[in-house]
């Protein structure tokens, strides 16, 4: 059977099947040829602006991509756009990380003395597991920007966010000592404390962070929860409240506050009325589900309190909390059998807990 050759529905299929197969020659070829039939096939030439770019061939790509948005030609910080747009496919496209990752280099060949192309470059590392790599770059992307407090936030943030705490804090106090005044990075300091278990320095600078910020709902429901850990609980309603006041209808602080609530056996009422709203927006939230239920077994509605503890389970089944207060459910309506069982699955997941070692009675 002989094929239209101008027939573009195959071609444009048989460059997707190439593209698929990597054979990035041939597609590139195809998609060539179509764009120079149809110029204004749009779809055509964005994967052909790809095609350049995985063939490292980033002047002729964004060459198109100028032509795509009607410019003479891309500057700087359009370059960074195409580049962000890029590495915020990597979950669609297994291919995006490594385009992103020559455009970035490309702009630190031509930019030298910008910082976000080394920041950008650090976090594709941070996603290639290299993380000498993704230090080097982090690192250059602070010394760079020097006078940028947006760096130091942002590298800081991306070192709190990848679990290194000790080289989130160094970045913070860099910032710290040049922009003492930015609610952002007590706030950072104040997260990376905490993962350090250092409550009482995270809620000092938590606390400084609502002086220069008071409206930032974030702020001040990571303030709330560091003084329930100290068991700060006057603080913690109050900051509670003030968050309440900003946002009336926040799912997490709501649901925080509930749990608190229902934790001391306090205002029960309370909490369930704001658990309902927290479910209502989020019915499919585990840590939610998990404090309707508890409060409802704090005032003895054992049966509502098992239908949500157990679909909070159905929704994350490996939670030490959530296992323990479904034992402690069955406990409470003489369900033994139960009761051992949820507390044991609960110690196996936490061996070192002594309350539930007493509970089962080893």
């Amino acid at each position: 059977m002989k094929i239209d050759p101008y027939n573009m529905v195959f071609k444009r299929l048989l460059g997707s099947l190439y593209m698929q197969t990597g054979k990035y020659d041939d597609a590139r070829r195809v998609y060539e040829n179509v764009f120079m039939l149809n110029p204004a096939d749009k779809a055509v030439q964005t994967e052909l602006v790809r095609l350049y770019f995985l063939q490292n061939e980033s002047d002729k790509a964004f060459d198109n991509f100028s032509q795509m948005l009607g410019k003479d030609s891309l500057g700087y910080q359009e370059k960074l756009e195409v580049g962000q747009l890029y590495l915020n496919m990597v979950s669609q496209d297994s291919s995006a990380a490594g385009i992103a990752k020559g455009i970035f280099e490309k702009l630190n060949e031509q930019y030298p003395s910008e910082w976000l192309p080394y920041y950008y470059l650090g976090t594709i590392s941070i996603i290639e597991n290299d993380k000498p790599k993704s230090e080097e770059m982090l690192r250059t992307a602070v010394e760079k920007a020097d006078t940028s407090r947006e760096a130091y936030v942002t590298v800081g943030l991306t070192h709190y966010q990848n679990g290194d705490a000790d080289a989130a804090l160094k970045v913070i106090n860099l910032g710290l000592a040049r922009f003492p005044e930015d609610y952002r990075l007590h706030y950072i300091k104040g997260l990376s404390l905490q993962s350090q278990d250092d409550l009482t320095g995270a809620t000092m600078h938590y606390e400084k962070a609502v002086d220069l910020y008071p409206d930032d709902v974030n702020i001040l429901s990571a303030l709330a929860l560091a003084y329930d850990t100290q068991g700060l609980f006057s603080k913690s309603e109050e900051a509670y409240e003030r968050a309440l006041k900003i946002d009336p209808t926040n799912a997490l602080i709501l649901n925080n506050y509930a749990y608190n609530l229902s934790e001391r056996d306090k205002n029960l009422d309370k909490a369930l009325s704001m658990a309902k709203i927290a479910i209502e927006k989020e019915p499919e939230n585990a840590s939610y589900l998990d404090t309707i239920g508890w409060i409802y077994f704090k005032m003895r509605n054992y049966k509502s309190a098992k239908e949500f503890i157990a679909k909070s389970l159905q929704v994350n089944p490996n939670s030490t909390v959530v296992l323990e207060h479904l034992g402690d459910i069955y406990g409470a309506m003489k369900d033994n059998v139960n009761a051992l069982k949820y507390w044991k699955l609960a110690l196996e997941k936490n061996p070192g807990n002594m309350q539930l070692k007493q509970k089962i009675g080893i």
